[in-house]
């Protein structure tokens, strides 16, 4: 269905819920005329409820009852020929302020959402994510507040989101659609924003489905965008660490449009014990820092690299085998920080077992 031009539904703002009396607003047009329809009189209708003829004026007059006394009154309204639900005889925004609560929550919970939206749904409702099953952990149905619960995990663990109230709903008789743009971060990737449709379906004034109407192809978009930025930022990093297993950094095209102007590589200590401890801007920099560092050391064979990638930085922890003119010195642990902005690099931290490196130094001075 091409849920825009539905003939039945308006479109209303943005607003705040609050259903902690869970009161909803009765149909007092289309009670009265299920009630004619049936032949009865008020006093009759109240007899067959068990209500007062006070409260059938009252819903017949539009005012507020509890959810409760409303489905007991449509059953009271239901024939063999037509079974009445709490649907027909609420007015429709009603529907509007449940999901406004459900969105709500969704905005400000953590990974709890099924939890605490767990009584404005039914027993067997169930959330429905279209996609492709490999292309997110998240995609599928999930069924009942626990699957709902997983699903928002699972979410969360891909994206850190935007909270967003900047929402449209459109409202019909048995579904209302919370429309707003879906913006986050993949690590620290932005993503979005991808315009989603939250589309609620109701069932005897309960969410008994959400359907997840995202725009796929966005989505993927945006994901696969994201992804193609994490494998530059990974390309660089072994990019820089192959210059500095080859002990030759000579061009800059290894690094061309992927550092900030404001770059620098940092390796800290203390400067009297290590030459090349200092900080060094840009990309003359990284080659002023190599010159320093194999001026006085001279590495041999593979090195067994562990990278990890952390929120804005990739790290690569290394045990790296050095000698100084000839001698070999014991395996030294070497850790090297890179850090992003804005998807260029931004500063290198080049972490050393400085104490093991100048202790090892200074016994080959003294022989």
């Amino acid at each position: 269905m091409d849920y825009s031009i539905h003939p039945l539904w308006h479109y209303s703002s943005k607003g705040e819920a609050n259903l902690s009396a869970r009161s909803l607003k009765a149909n007092g047009e289309a009670i009265r005329s299920l009630r004619l329809g049936l032949g009865f009189t008020q006093d009759e209708l109240a007899n067959i409820s068990g209500y007062s003829n006070r409260l059938i004026r009252k819903a017949e007059s539009g005012g507020q009852l509890d959810g409760e006394t409303l489905v007991n009154l449509a059953a009271s309204l239901s024939s063999r020929d037509r079974q009445v639900a709490l649907n027909d005889i609420i007015v429709s925004a009603d529907l509007r302020l449940i999901v406004e609560e459900w969105m709500k929550a969704f905005n400000e919970s953590g990974t709890d959402l099924g939890t605490r939206t767990a009584h404005l749904l039914t027993d067997d409702f169930v959330f429905h994510c279209p996609g492709k099953p490999e292309t997110a952990p998240f995609i599928g149905s999930w069924h009942g507040a626990e699957g709902l619960d997983r699903f928002w995990q699972l979410y969360l663990g891909v994206f850190r989101r935007i909270p967003n109230m900047d929402i449209v709903y459109a409202v019909s008789e048995d579904l209302v659609i919370a429309r707003y743009l879906e913006s986050g971060y993949l690590g620290d990737q932005f993503c979005g924003p991808i315009r989603v449709h939250f589309v609620f379906h109701f069932r005897d004034g309960k969410i008994y489905r959400i359907d997840d109407d995202y725009d796929t192809e966005g989505g993927a978009t945006a994901k696969a965008a994201a992804e193609e930025t994490l494998q530059a930022r990974q390309d660089l990093a072994v990019g820089l660490l192959k210059a500095y297993q080859n002990q030759n950094f000579d061009s800059d095209e290894a690094v061309s449009g992927m550092l900030s102007d404001d770059f620098q590589l940092q390796c800290l200590a203390n400067v009297d014990e290590l030459p090349f401890v200092g900080i060094y801007p840009g990309v003359q920099g990284i080659k002023s820092f190599y010159e320093r560092f194999f001026g006085i050391l001279n590495r041999s064979g593979p090195l067994s690299i562990e990278y990890l990638q952390v929120e804005n930085r990739i790290v690569a922890n290394f045990a790296d085998q050095f000698s100084i003119n000839g001698n070999e010195l014991e395996p030294i642990q070497l850790g090297m920080h890179f850090h992003y902005r804005d998807r260029v690099l931004f500063r290198i931290d080049v972490q050393i077992d400085h104490r093991n490196l100048k202790r090892q130094m200074d016994e080959l001075k003294s022989d």
